[in-house]
């Protein structure tokens, strides 16, 4: 992936044939919204990942194949029509900002509760736009004990718990029938009832999905 200036993100274009080879061993495509959107992801991430440290990926590339891979690889596992979905412990959005921007049906709550990247979050609902974006600077307990709130179709979190032990603690997240997700690298554990695996591979990157139905 060309590098424009020691901050500068790729062109839709430049993104759009990155991501041509990897997307289509998945049986996807990406529209010119859509590379248009993350295009303008990343080049508001990457000056703020250099002023304020958001992620340990420095560059365009290692974003796409070490956060952005998972995004792409759980969309085939998403509902059809509208969805909510909850992103637990978004960070720097790779997930929830991924599927706002490529399912645009969805409406994608983000917690995170670490001010610089909430408010990191936050500029990206407000600069891109995405109206179906929602950071929250919020944990997981104080946002379900909210007194409005609802489970989800779909809950995920990349890196904030062991996998086994976000599945468990997504059962009160998720509503009757939705769908827990979990990340997994390389080494595979043991799987708990009812919890699936799904390989893929991105490029040089091979992982898994850990899927839950509620």
């Amino acid at each position: 992936m060309e590098r424009r200036g020691a901050e500068a993100g790729p062109s839709a274009a430049e993104l759009s044939e990155r991501l041509r080879e990897p997307l289509s061993g998945l049986g996807l495509t990406l529209g010119a919204r859509e590379a248009e959107l993350l295009a303008s992801y990343l080049a508001l991430l990457l000056p703020w990942n250099a002023r304020v440290n958001l992620t340990g990926a420095r560059d365009a590339g290692e974003i796409v194949d070490r956060h952005l891979a998972d995004t792409f690889a759980l969309l085939p596992q998403l509902p059809l029509g509208a969805f909510r979905l909850l992103d637990v412990g978004a960070g720097a959005g790779f997930l929830g900002v991924g599927v706002a921007i490529l399912r645009p049906d969805a409406h994608c709550v983000l917690l995170e509760p670490v001010g610089k990247k909430h408010t990191f979050l936050r500029a990206v609902a407000r600069e891109l736009p995405l109206p179906n974006l929602e950071p929250l600077a919020e944990r997981l307990d104080a946002h379900c004990g909210r007194p409005d709130f609802v489970r989800y179709d779909v809950a995920a979190s990349r890196a904030t718990w062991p996998p086994a032990v976000w599945l468990e603690r997504a059962r009160a997240v998720v509503r009757r029938g939705g769908l827990a997700v979990a990340f997994e690298g390389r080494e595979p554990a043991p799987l708990a009832p009812g919890v699936r695996r799904v390989a893929y591979r991105f490029g040089e990157r091979r992982a898994s999905l850990l899927l839950l139905r509620l």
